[in-house]
């Protein structure tokens, strides 16, 4: 069986200084004025790290103003129990949690602003090293304008040990580039390319290139979602993977969500950890998701379902060449 990797602990402060006057928008639901990022950008753009979503995006977050600051908290807690059958199946119960800060204020005068944003998580204790069965998965281990914005970071490009409570400091040997876009306020495209060298601990003389590109949209005021996500690894002197990924999500009446989700990927008998199999024989895996998810006030319930397509050479590994899964969970987010 192959598993997904938990995210480790991590805290994380960015400051932002802008040349621009303070603007104010009404958040959907909240009555108190929230001040917008620079270029006039409202908050609902902002994704996970650095990444955009469009506009119209719901955003769920709590606000308050105190001593000059004002405060915006989000996250998630959700409770989970997942069941993957066949012979590589297996089943776990754990809680997946995020939280984000972010306080900002005047600085500088009236044309000056400073933001404070600190992210952090406790997934290391309560999801654990050994994270969460996913039967087709394997685990890893600023300069912009109103409307697109470019980014380019240099890292340390090898995966995490296994303990995922502190920090691995290494040289820096690896870089990445994202372009992102928003033509209008219900789009987001972007695309990206990074090079990573010696990712894998177990080939630690393997580099590789990757490629990706997303359009994400919301419509409907945020009442749907979806996204179409290509992406593809290609290692130094070998060969390409590619992976494609569809998937939305419906608000059929207030609190009532649907969601789908479909993905193709190629990985090596490695990579799922696949005996008597040349380590880089590559299989095509596809999987299908679908399911439900009562919410109300910022309290929610819900069960997905899941069936994966395996090549007939892998039946005997997983038991059929469609295994099956649920997973019944609950989530938790400012409303």
């Amino acid at each position: 069986m192959s598993i997904s990797r938990s995210c480790r602990a991590g805290l994380a402060a960015v400051v932002m200084l802008t040349a621009h006057p303070p603007l104010s928008a009404q958040h959907e639901g909240h009555g108190m004025p929230m001040a917008e990022a620079p270029l006039g950008i409202p908050d609902a753009r902002a994704g996970s790290g650095t990444a955009w979503l469009p506009d119209a995006s719901p955003m769920h977050a709590a606000h308050f103003a105190t001593g000059g600051w004002t405060l915006m908290i989000h996250g998630i807690v959700a409770p989970l129990y997942d069941h993957q059958g066949g012979s590589r199946g297996d089943e776990q119960f754990n809680v997946i949690n995020w939280g984000m800060l972010t306080a900002r204020r005047p600085f500088g005068g009236a044309d000056g602003r400073i933001a404070l944003r600190a992210m952090a998580s406790a997934d290391p204790w309560t999801v654990g090293a050994k994270a969460y069965p996913l039967l087709l998965q394997s685990g890893e281990s600023y300069l912009f304008t109103r409307t697109v914005k470019l980014e380019a970071s240099a890292f340390n490009g090898r995966e995490p040990d296994g303990r995922r409570t502190d920090f691995d400091f290494r040289k820096i040997d690896s870089y990445s580039t994202r372009i992102a876009v928003n033509p209008g306020d219900r789009w987001t495209v972007s695309a990206w390319y990074a090079y990573l060298a010696s990712p894998e601990e177990l080939h630690p003389d393997e580099s590789m290139h990757r490629y990706g590109g997303a359009v994400l949209t919301a419509q409907r005021g945020g009442r749907f979602n979806g996204a179409l996500v290509w992406g593809a690894n290609a290692k130094l002197g070998g060969a390409t993977s590619h992976s494609l990924l569809v998937e939305g999500d419906l608000v059929l009446r207030d609190g009532h969500h649907v969601f789908g989700r479909g993905e193709y990927v190629r990985k090596t008998a490695e990579d799922l950890v696949i005996a008597g199999q040349p380590a880089d024989r590559a299989f095509d895996l596809t999987s299908l998701v679908g399911g439900y998810l009562f919410e109300r006030v910022a309290l929610g319930l819900g069960v997905r379902g899941s069936i994966g397509f395996v090549p007939a050479s892998l039946a005997a590994e997983y038991g059929s060449r469609s295994p099956l899964g649920v997973a019944v969970f609950g989530r938790w987010r400012p409303k």
